[in-house]
């Protein structure tokens, strides 16, 4: 089962984690505390989606005691790895519909919302970590959402989310050129725990947009957002012998 996806524009977008995008906490309480992420409004028993494709490094069962500060003051809780040292964190869940090691797509069901560990009410807990380091969440996702009341913090100076890094291409295609080892792998979002297939020996993809440099085992490249089969995927270019940009029309 997968949600609606918003708000994966670019390599550092990720989806909102529930249907609905109503904050009741920020990056600080209200009172000016530290919380280091974001609450969203629920009810017990709403789905909770991935925020991006990744991996289950941690899939928590609640022992039912009620605690603060450590790992079971989140309650039921899943945790993502997606690569590049980003995590994410789904916490307070009534019910965890993953295990551990699986692979994820983004949108795809985690669990569902609940009231579980150190928590007041139903909400979902939702964290954004690079590096095993917070971050406001709300710079990874896009601005669709309200705030429950007039003192839910927001972002602080200069935190406000960036325009997407990506930019439009056209006339260009991406043709593969390996369909072994190392193949060209597309992938469903902009990350290299994404895979979804690979393409095949001269096939030729418009390339719609170009994203953000990676280094990969001492290799320069980038990710491409290309059309296949009136599918947008994405697929990463590496001076390997996998693949090659041109000029000229695919499909």
């Amino acid at each position: 089962m997968q949600g609606a996806c918003s708000g994966a524009a670019g390599p550092r977008r990720l989806c909102w984690p529930m249907d609905r995008h109503v904050l009741t906490a920020g990056w600080c309480y209200s009172d000016g505390s530290l919380h280091r992420a974001i609450d969203l409004k629920t009810e017990v028993g709403a789905p909770v989606y991935a925020a991006a494709a990744g991996r289950v490094c941690s899939a928590y069962q609640w022992n039912g005691v009620v605690t603060q500060g450590d790992t079971n003051s989140y309650g039921n809780m899943v945790k993502l790895e997606h690569g590049d040292g980003l995590q994410t964190v789904y916490a307070h869940l009534s019910r965890i519909e993953v295990e551990n090691g699986q692979k994820v797509c983004a949108g795809e069901l985690l669990g569902y919302s609940g009231n579980t560990g150190h928590s007041s009410g139903p909400h979902l807990h939702f964290e954004v970590r690079v590096g095993n380091e917070r971050k406001n969440p709300l710079c990874w996702l896009d601005e669709n959402f309200t705030l429950a009341h007039d003192r839910v913090y927001t972002y602080g100076p200069g935190e406000a989310c960036a325009p997407p890094e990506w930019e439009q291409v056209q006339g260009m295609v991406l043709r593969c050129t390996s369909a072994a080892r190392p193949s060209c792998e597309v992938f469903s979002a902009p990350s290299v725990n994404a895979a979804i297939g690979t393409l095949a020996m001269n096939e030729r993809c418009p390339v719609l947009e170009t994203g953000e440099a990676v280094t990969i085992g001492g290799m320069q490249g980038g990710w491409y957002k290309i059309l296949r089969k009136g599918e947008e995927l994405f697929c990463l270019y590496l001076p390997d012998g996998r693949c090659e940009i041109e000029a000229g029309a695919g499909e």
